[in-house]
């Protein structure tokens, strides 16, 4: 089943409705085949926690295997759906915001290193007929044509960092070297932000904080969620008050913050909503000035190119007229 069928499944039940007259509901040419095997199991009286993940998506299996051991079926294929959800949101919008920069970047340094292997040396040789002096503009494409591939390295060394080091098997310690040795990065930002984002998903199922932890930390599908879940968790299980877990935790000092007045607000998902709000300002922020950093970084590795360009064309002319 797909996202869009467990999410019109967990809606249903929501409102009332029983599990068979659910399936009867969404029943399409393309799932019947998958919820005909599904009622075959209702009848012989099995509970749809037992197998229902089976049948869903993988990306929504990830999470429902780890939410029924502390949730009910309703519950956790709702949690599921909802934080599936909120990830494309998230990914799609940051996808969007990234791909101008980053396409504008590799588009520049693909057009440099091209024109100088096809279009330079062309220009080159016409300077040469006209036995001018090489010597500046040699410079010039060699300084250009080194900071591009410089570019390209230093560009592909961090796409391979970051797949690497972001892998399950490294990506917490990972996270625990970076935040303990260079202070609180963007990937304690990245973390802190996911991490409440699943806290307050769990949270308004009107479930104990102790529970959320318990439940979060069993997610090994995302781990650092887990990771922070774990580390809240043993601090509390210590008798440590849940204001000074939080402090001790690697987690960015803005949710630290809105953690400790949301503990003494009387709207708790409403302050942390509030510091969802304030993060997504403020990667949009980052974003906007990356954008302009690399649009001002290319649009002078242009203009340079066309004034040199510009240079060479005019070099017969300049020829001419000293004649």
């Amino acid at each position: 089943m797909t996202h869009d069928d467990c999410r019109a499944v967990a809606s249903l039940m929501k409102n009332g409705f029983s599990l068979p007259d659910t399936f009867r509901v969404i029943r399409t040419r393309k799932n019947e085949k998958t919820i005909e095997e599904i009622r075959s199991h209702l009848i012989k009286g099995e509970k749809a926690a037992s197998f229902f993940a089976g049948y869903c998506a993988p990306e929504i299996r990830k999470y429902l295997g780890s939410f029924l051991r502390y949730m009910n079926f309703e519950d956790s294929l709702d949690l599921a759906c909802a934080l599936l959800s909120k990830e494309k949101q998230n990914r799609e919008n940051l996808l969007k915001g990234l791909f101008y920069p980053v396409s504008l970047l590799c588009a520049t340094i693909f057009g440099i290193l091209a024109f100088n292997r096809f279009v330079l040396p062309s220009m080159m040789g016409l300077m040469h007929a006209f036995q001018s002096d090489t010597g500046t503009f040699s410079s010039f494409r060699f300084w250009t044509v080194l900071l591009s591939e410089l570019l390209a390295i230093l560009l592909g060394a961090i796409c391979l960092a970051v797949w690497i080091f972001t892998r399950h098997r490294f990506i917490t310690r990972t996270y625990c070297f970076v935040t303990k040795h260079f202070g609180h990065t963007i990937l304690t930002g990245i973390a802190s932000r996911k991490f409440i984002l699943y806290f307050l998903e769990c949270l308004r199922r009107e479930t104990a904080t102790r529970r959320n932890l318990t439940v979060l930390k069993e997610l090994k599908e995302e781990p650092l969620v887990s990771f922070i879940a774990s580390e809240l968790d043993a601090s509390l299980e210590k008798g440590t008050s849940l204001e000074a877990a939080v402090d001790s935790v690697y987690v960015e000092d803005l949710l630290q913050y809105f953690f400790r007045i949301a503990m003494y607000a009387s709207d708790t998902e409403g302050m942390l909503e509030e510091y969802l709000r304030v993060t997504e300002i403020r990667t949009k922020k980052r974003i906007r000035i990356l954008t302009k950093s690399i649009q001002i970084f290319c649009y002078c590795m242009i203009g340079g190119a066309v004034i040199f360009i510009y240079q060479i064309l005019m070099m017969p002319m300049m020829i001419l007229q000293n004649i």
